[in-house]
């Protein structure tokens, strides 16, 4: 009988778990996915300096803060001369996944964007995205875009 009872109880916990499972594989497969169109859009959009295509990748809420504009422009000014190549490896940093009631109701991660070369400058971008927001879906987009220098400090954010 003790058997039995412990076959269900390790049986109930695998159907439990694998809706998790079964909604982080679709997701992490849209990051992937998207991750790439995003970035590519980003620099595009620095590049032919587009205020209102980098302005509607934003998350709702953000659209809606009038000194977004103001700080895209800002953005631009770092770049001067046009983009000539990047290294996107598909790498990202800071990231939080938050699972309740077997739902994914917070993922949020850091694309980084290596060797943006310009000129005889160099940077990275930290790419921030909030992919999935239960509690505010207004936040789900692009959340923030960082410049480093070439020691990775921070020298803007938007």
């Amino acid at each position: 009988m003790k058997k039995i009872i412990s076959i269900l109880l390790i049986i109930v916990m695998i159907l439990l778990t694998s809706c998790n499972i079964s909604e982080s594989i679709k997701l992490d497969k849209r990051k992937k996915r998207e991750r790439d169109k995003i970035t590519k859009n980003v620099i595009e959009c620095i590049n032919n300096k587009d205020c209102e295509n980098l302005k509607n990748m934003f998350c709702k809420k953000y659209q809606e803060d009038e000194k977004l504009e103001e700080d895209i422009y800002e953005l631009f000014d770092y770049f001067d001369e046009e983009i000539v190549s990047y290294e996107d490896d598909g790498t990202y940093g800071t990231s939080e996944t938050v699972v309740s009631d077997g739902k994914i109701v917070l993922d949020y991660d850091s694309t980084y964007v290596k060797n943006v070369t310009l000129g005889n400058k160099k940077y990275s971008l930290s790419i921030d995205i909030t992919w999935v927001d239960k509690d505010d879906e207004d936040m789900e987009g692009v959340t923030g875009i960082g410049i480093r220098d070439k020691n990775k400090a921070i020298i803007f954010y938007i």
